[in-house]
């Protein structure tokens, strides 16, 4: 990955080609040049970036740029903006993405108004739970 693509937090995947890139039978039809932005947004907001056919989300090549480690979980973005590719923004998620429930934002269904309160029906009284490390 690090001989096609350089960090630039200027383009909006966070990624630029470092290479051109030709399609076509024959291989004659430029079709990125060096410095162009990489990658586009799929329909949950996510850069999703193709190399050799096969897909490859944005934020995990960064990852993988910054820690030259290849990210085993789910990465996080802090945020909760899957468009935000910062460095600072990104965060791996331990267990998966188990994790990943501590910057959830509320349910419609929420009538509390705070994240895991609910009101119990039997009881006729709010409640609250909380959950770490499946404890």
């Amino acid at each position: 990955m690090e001989e096609l693509f350089t960090l630039d937090p200027s383009s909006p995947s966070g990624l630029v080609w470092k290479v051109e890139r030709f399609s076509g039978r024959n291989k004659c039809k430029k079709q990125i040049e060096i410095g162009q932005s990489a990658g586009c947004k799929d329909n949950r907001g996510y850069w999703v970036i193709r190399v050799n056919g096969k897909s490859h989300y944005a934020h995990r090549i960064i990852w993988y740029l910054v820690h030259k480690d290849w990210p085993k979980n789910h990465i996080d973005h802090i945020d909760g903006n899957p468009s935000n590719n910062t460095v600072a923004n990104l965060r791996l998620c331990p267990n998966d993405g188990l994790d990943n429930n501590q910057n959830l934002k509320k349910s419609k269904a929420n009538k509390s108004g705070f994240t895991g309160v609910h009101w119990a029906k039997k009881m006729q009284k709010w409640q609250a739970q909380i959950k770490v490390n499946n404890k």
